[in-house]
This record gives structure tokens, sequence and C-alpha cells, in this order.
């Protein structure tokens, strides 16, 4: 059902018509755009043409891709994606790393949660792999933990939830009289990995 009629003159320089199910909001210069759907919904609980997303730049665009089809929407302050994966929005600042990596025809794919926040660092994660960034900073995509050998201790250790946190930089080799190997460090220390073991 549609939402009272609102009233627009030819001086109007935004005109919107709120539905049950989404919204028309037309300018001079982009002219009639709709949010409607899961993209609206979740528009409404970022709050709406007022929320943190801000006001929709273009219409929804349907996404045919081998990482799967959705429905992706750009609003001036970020996007909204929405896929067999869920329907989650992502800010203009981890926007900017998705892009670079990709996008969702990258190896990152689909959204697979919503953006969360805590003690100043921010996340969002995707169906391959992690989205993050420090409030301030740009964002970057977390590095995979690629070596077999340090991935089987880091996944003993409890992964991302356990006392490591995230990778922090990618895995390195190393070269030394003392013996080669690899290692990388996380948010909570560092896993090295040579022929005496991996520690």
């Amino acid at each position: 059902a549609a939402g009272a009629k609102p009233s627009c003159t030819a001086s109007t320089t935004r005109c919107t018509w709120n539905y049950a199910k989404g919204l028309i909001t037309w300018t001079r210069a982009l002219g009639a755009l709709t949010v409607y759907g899961d993209v609206y919904t979740a528009y409404a609980a970022q709050g709406g043409l007022g929320g943190k997303l801000g006001y929709p730049a273009v219409t929804p665009k349907a996404v045919t891709d081998p990482n799967g089809n959705g429905i992706s929407q750009q609003f001036d302050k970020g996007w909204i994606h929405s896929s067999g994966k869920g329907t989650f929005a992502s800010s203009s600042t981890v926007m900017t790393a998705y892009s670079a990596a990709g996008w969702l025809r990258g190896t990152l794919g689909w959204p697979t949660s919503a953006e969360s926040c805590a003690s100043g660092r921010c996340l969002q994660t995707f169906a391959g792999g992690v989205i993050r960034y420090d409030t301030g900073k740009p964002a970057y995509v977390v590095p995979p933990v690629d070596d077999s050998n340090i991935l089987t201790v880091y996944t003993a250790q409890g992964g991302s939830t356990g006392t490591l946190g995230y990778a922090a930089a990618a895995t390195q080799t190393v070269v030394d009289p003392n013996g080669n190997g690899t290692a990388q460090r996380f948010d909570g220390g560092w896993i090295h990995s040579s022929a005496a073991g991996t520690f």
C-alpha cells in the first residue's frame, strides 16, 4: 500500500513517495529512483533516506555472475547487495577495497554478513574473505592463511575467533642460516613453520 501522496511543486528539489515495501524518490538531476524488496528492507534498517547510506544514486541492478546472481544498488554513502548469501549493506569505506578486489565478480564474491564495528575496528565478511578497517583509515582485504602447515595450527588455535585473531600480513618466506621456512603475522602473534615444526 502507498503512503500519503507527497506534496510536490515545480520548485521541489526532491519528491518521495513511500510504500509498504519500497519507495520512489525523484530529483530533477536523477529522475525517479526506486528502492524495493529485500534491498529496501536492508535500506530501512540503515535508516532509509536519512540514514547511514544516504539517498539512492541509481536504480537496483540485476547481476548475473559465476559467483552467484543477485541485485545491487548504489547509494550516496555505500551499497546494498542481495543474493542467495543474504542482503547486506556496505559502507563507502568497505566498497573502496571491495571494488579494488574485483567487487562481487572477484575472489571475494558476495557479502555474507553485515558490516560490524567494535572498539574502532570494523569488518565485513564475504564468501571468499574478509574486509576490515580501523576508523578513519582505508579498508583492506584480510590476507589469506594459505600455508597449509600454518593453517593447521591457526585452525587449532581457534582461527579468527581465537587468540591470534585475523591475519595481519601475508605469509612470508624466511631464508636464514638457521634454517628456512615460512611465517605469518596475526593480530595476536605469529606462526612460524620450518623443518623443526610449526608453532
